[in-house]
């Protein structure tokens, strides 16, 4: 309704218009349900969008988690490879891949360690073996039983000293033993 002074045309009275409001009220309603129709809409877009996206990342990480676990210490060839995700997932693929390669050279030198060691200690050895066999031999004087055992001795000692720098080495206490020629 709408109430007004009539201003000087009737003295001391007021005029009231009452007006049915009914469309507007309508109006409001329509504007109402399309407003809560957006916020719906926007709600479930937004959901869409958040669950493409966990998923997608969760993808990644399911990628990157089963590479991780197919990766062994015999072979350590593997490496992530992100073909989706941010660029969180392409550093962290990065840093796994580091650290991939760095385990991989790490297993190679151990295994060349291994086999440079066991070549060391292979020559020694049957030089031992060796010379007790001539020792015992039942022919044997006792100055070629004698010597026998000095070339045990020295040898042993040799062996026992590349044995404690083996054990340096493998503590990280000292660099690689420098290789002899014997």
């Amino acid at each position: 309704f709408l109430v007004t002074h009539l201003q000087g045309k009737a003295q001391g009275a007021t005029l009231v218009i009452f007006r049915w409001i009914g469309p507007s009220l309508r109006a409001l309603s329509r504007l109402d349900r399309a407003l809560a129709g957006f916020v719906a809409l926007g709600f479930l877009g937004t959901a869409a969008i958040l669950a493409g996206v966990v998923t997608r990342a969760f993808k990644t990480v399911e990628e990157v988690t089963a590479i991780a676990e197919k990766v062994e210490a015999t072979d350590l060839t593997g490496r992530v490879r992100v073909r989706s995700g941010g660029e969180e997932f392409r550093r962290l693929a990065g840093v796994i891949n580091s650290l991939l390669e760095r385990l991989d050279l790490a297993f190679r030198a151990q295994k060349r360690l291994i086999a440079d060691a066991a070549h060391e200690l292979k020559t020694p050895t049957a030089v031992l073996v060796g010379e007790a066999q001539e020792a015992l031999r039942p022919d044997a004087t006792e100055a070629e039983r004698r010597g026998s055992l000095e070339t045990v001795q020295r040898v042993a000692r040799a062996l026992a000293r590349e044995v404690d720098s083996l054990l340096l080495l493998a503590r990280g206490d000292a660099s690689a033993p420098a290789r002899r020629t014997t």
